[in-house]
């Protein structure tokens, strides 16, 4: 396939319209803080030191953020890297929790962990093509998204080789 002239394949798009926000959903992901009092409050009763302490941490970041990013919308450059090692140690504290305790392991709190897991991975693969933004209007929220400024990003991600491309994009 790759060794052919690859001028002579086109791609056919049903539903292209929704192309852009389909990717969109598919690589953004949001923590917020209603989400995350609901995992906490799930833990009253926990027994397990390390996961309240965990939660402990997050609570301080959330309420650091507030207090800094008073605004209702901030673009970040980066989530900074206290904020990065918060959510990656939570991340191994819950697989620990999920192993050796599963009885402590409420819905809420799986929920929450699925949503820092995705988020910190689009946070790993980010480029120029995303941003990560804090919404601080009724709940704090803690965004990355991938943003489609044109219709040429669209295509380089749809045919990744320049040879590829449509003539009416590359003109």
């Amino acid at each position: 396939y790759f060794d052919e002239d690859s001028s002579h394949y086109f791609a056919l798009v049903d539903e292209a319209h929704n192309l852009v926000e389909r990717s969109r959903n598919m690589y953004s992901e949001t923590l917020s803080e209603y989400d995350f009092l609901l995992a906490k409050k799930s833990l009253r009763k926990s027994t397990v030191k390390i996961l309240k302490t965990q939660m402990s941490k997050i609570t301080k970041l959330f309420n650091e953020y507030k207090k800094s990013y008073r605004d209702d919308f901030v673009i970040l450059e980066n989530l900074d890297e206290n904020a990065y090692k918060i959510f990656l140690r939570f991340i191994e504290v819950v697989n620990d929790i999920n192993k050796n305790h599963h009885e402590e392991m409420s819905k809420e709190l799986f929920d929450f962990y699925l949503t820092v897991n995705r988020f910190l991975k689009l946070y790993e693969i980010s480029n120029d093509a995303f941003i990560i933004y804090i919404s601080n209007k009724d709940n704090l929220i803690l965004n990355t998204v991938l943003i489609f400024d044109t219709v040429v990003s669209l295509a380089y991600m749809l045919f990744p080789f320049k040879s590829v491309l449509p003539k009416v994009i590359l003109q």
